[in-house]
């Protein structure tokens, strides 16, 4: 697929064999996952998606300086339960609860609410917020992107870029936590049932074209 900048992207796996226990990385870094409480489930397409199987599960990528950079793209797929109550869903994100290690985050709350959650690890405070109300969508396959770049962050779902309200640091805090899917480390956020696939994560802001063009290249294959 696309090369330019990136840093992580999944293999893709269709056939009748189960993949390995492990989430392989395309990319020339090779910063491969480990799963906790997690497992693989096939799609009627034929690929291989995550499946997660307790409050722990999460998809830990290989912490690495190449995951960290003032510019970002995140694009994860997600089929997800959004919990009732004050719970959220977490989809992606560089975020350590142990220290407050915030960098990054993409969850869902309750309310349907899309949001990103930007942070500085060194006081553990809240660096802004950005969310769009009714974005996210219990039980159906939606392509959830970030990028950022230049102090501008943008989301997208389902290639489409969308409107957000709220306030964003001016730059990216570059921290050691790792890329993780479906939870924090050591986190309680994952929900069992809920199904992700991560398209790529990168160091650069890729356009809306390009993202765009990853959308339509994976769309058939959940069913989008």
């Amino acid at each position: 697929m696309l090369t330019r900048g990136v840093v992580f992207e999944s293999r893709l796996y269709a056939g009748a064999a189960t993949p390995p226990s492990s989430y392989e990385d395309k990319s020339r870094y090779h910063n491969n996952g480990t799963f906790t409480d997690v497992t693989w489930t096939q799609l009627k397409s034929g690929l291989w998606v995550l499946l997660e199987s307790a409050t722990t599960s999460v998809v830990t990528i290989s912490d690495a300086d190449s995951l960290s950079a003032n510019e970002l793209t995140a694009l994860v797929w997600a089929n997800v339960t959004i919990p009732a109550g004050g719970n959220d869903t977490f989809y992606i994100g560089r975020y350590l609860i142990a220290g407050d290690q915030r960098e990054w985050s993409i969850i869902a709350d309750n309310a349907d609410l899309l949001s990103v959650q930007f942070g500085k690890p060194a006081d553990g405070t809240y660096h802004g917020s950005i969310s769009n109300d009714g974005a996210a969508v219990s039980g159906v396959w939606q392509m959830i992107g970030l990028t950022y770049s230049g102090g501008v962050p943008k989301l997208f779902v389902n290639g489409i870029q969308i409107s957000f309200t709220g306030s964003y640091p001016a730059s990216l805090f570059k921290g050691t936590a790792p890329v993780t899917v479906g939870n924090y480390p050591s986190g309680t956020m994952g929900v069992s049932g809920n199904k992700f696939f991560v398209s790529l994560v990168a160091n650069v802001a890729l356009s809306t074209t390009e993202i765009w063009r990853v959308f339509n290249a994976e769309r058939s294959l959940f069913g989008v």
